[in-house]
């Protein structure tokens, strides 16, 4: 049952997130907004490994992440951001996207200005942008962790992250998603929220992780492995180390503050190749 949606508290929130700067409905507080959720909050899938239902349910993903200082994927943390956009005066909506597979894969929210300039704004996926970027076709955004570039194709809009192959001189824009701007509701994700859970053709299903950016670079946790990534001039130094299982409660805590209830079942398979026919957003 929902705890008392009343007891939600803008102040703890703000707190979990290490924020402490103004609070007005302006790009500025969004950009600290943005990356302090990004530094501060894990996106994490280790319920699904934990034998703990994931529930689209806004008092008890609070819970989860305010007071019991956990993360979670895309529709608990875009979700709650989005609460909290609202609270302190901003204009927003949950959107749809499709990072592989049918929409509804990834939820991802559009901010619109007081001056009529959109936004987008995403703190529920691993390898995005740390600061939010404008919806405008062709900008190109470089960031502490990438290059970043929006763009309009066919009536669809693209997101995509430059990555370097080879030399220096040698770079692709890749893909990380694409998506529309049609409204959805929460509930529009269950279905899909459901599916991420369970079917072996995702990576939420398949890999047990817990990731979060760093001032400079990002730390992850993924099955029986760490992965530490600096970012220098653009580009991404990774590097992997094993972890025994045994190692990783404390591992999870001394990173990420935060203690796993049920025994964690670590997982790292293979993502299947989806069926002909997957969910859909309803």
């Amino acid at each position: 049952m929902s705890k008392n949606p009343d007891k939600l508290d803008v102040m703890a929130y703000l707190e979990r997130i290490n924020y402490k700067g103004r609070c007005e409905p302006n790009i500025d507080c969004l950009h600290q907004l943005h990356a302090a959720h990004l530094t501060s909050v894990p996106f994490e899938n280790l319920s699904i490994h934990c034998g703990e239902d994931i529930v689209l349910d806004l008092p008890l993903v609070y819970d989860k992440v305010v007071r019991r200082h956990r993360g979670g994927f895309c529709y608990e943390l875009n979700k709650l951001f989005a609460w909290l956009l609202e609270q302190l005066g901003f204009s927003v909506i949950l959107i749809s996207a499709s990072v592989y597979g049918p929409p509804g894969h990834h939820m991802l929210l559009l901010v619109t200005l007081s001056s009529g300039r959109r936004v987008l704004v995403d703190v529920g996926i691993g390898c995005g942008f740390r600061l939010p970027i404008f919806l405008e076709n062709g900008i190109t955004d470089a960031q502490v962790n990438g290059t970043f570039r929006l763009r309009l194709d066919s009536g669809k809009w693209v997101m995509e992250q430059l990555n370097f192959i080879g030399l220096d001189s040698d770079y692709i824009f890749e893909e990380i998603y694409g998506f529309d701007l049609t409204e959805k509701c929460w509930r529009d994700f269950s279905a899909m929220s459901i599916f991420q859970q369970v079917s072996p053709t995702t990576l939420c299903c398949c890999k047990s992780y817990c990731s979060m950016h760093l001032p400079d670079g990002a730390i992850t946790y993924m099955g029986r492995r760490i992965i530490s990534t600096i970012y220098e001039n653009g580009k991404a130094r990774k590097t992997t180390r094993q972890i025994p299982e045994e190692e990783i409660p404390v591992f999870l805590k001394d990173t990420f503050g935060f203690t796993l209830t049920n025994k964690l079942v670590p997982k790292d398979e293979p993502v299947q190749l989806p069926p002909a026919s997957t969910p859909v957003l309803s």
